[in-house]
């Protein structure tokens, strides 16, 4: 599958490679960027990094892998792959989702066609998201873990007239008057 971005088009945007690899579009304009998706791995070609052979070679893709938990596992949150290149002034830009999964009853996830280089993951899960960046290298798997039961804060509270809090429940401290 081929995608091109930010140029005028003779022909759709979107554009199926024929069964022998190749695809012809004719671009208008000098900013744009060509986005090939396969199986076996993708390419995202700038129009200042274009080969003068016309050939795009398809990067093989990683895989990442991992566990996502709080104080406990976070089962059925939703983990996407998203491949989003250093911004440019006056470049096209292009960032894409590849993968995306759902975590196990441990937390556990894999997502296979994840984008070599710098990626970032991100979590959903009851409402609440994260995103971490990670390094991906072809044909290897990433094994990250997001998440973890906290830290325990220890401290006191001092309000603004120099008096200390003492015996505060967890959650009481909306309740103290000011």
């Amino acid at each position: 599958h081929i995608t091109i971005s930010g140029a005028d088009f003779e022909h759709a945007p979107d554009s199926i490679v024929s069964q022998d690899g190749t695809f012809s579009s004719v671009l208008q304009g000098n900013v744009w960027t060509i986005v090939a998706l396969h199986d076996e791995g993708f390419a995202v070609v700038r129009d200042d990094d274009a080969p003068q052979d016309g050939k795009i070679v398809l990067t093989k893709w990683g895989s990442v892998s991992g566990v996502v938990a709080g104080r406990s596992p976070w089962k059925g949150a939703t983990i996407s792959a998203n491949y989003t290149p250093p911004f440019s002034p006056g470049r096209s830009y292009v960032s894409f989702t590849t993968s995306e999964t759902t975590t196990d009853e441990d937390g556990a996830f894999s997502l296979p066609l994840v984008p070599v280089g710098s990626c970032t993951i991100t979590v959903k899960y009851e409402g609440n998201g994260r995103s971490i960046s990670v390094r991906v290298l072809p044909g290897d798997d990433t094994h990250v873990k997001i998440g973890g039961p906290g830290r325990r804060v220890v401290g006191k509270v001092v309000f603004l007239g120099g008096q200390v809090a003492r015996d505060i429940e967890p959650g009481a401290i909306n309740q103290i008057p000011n």
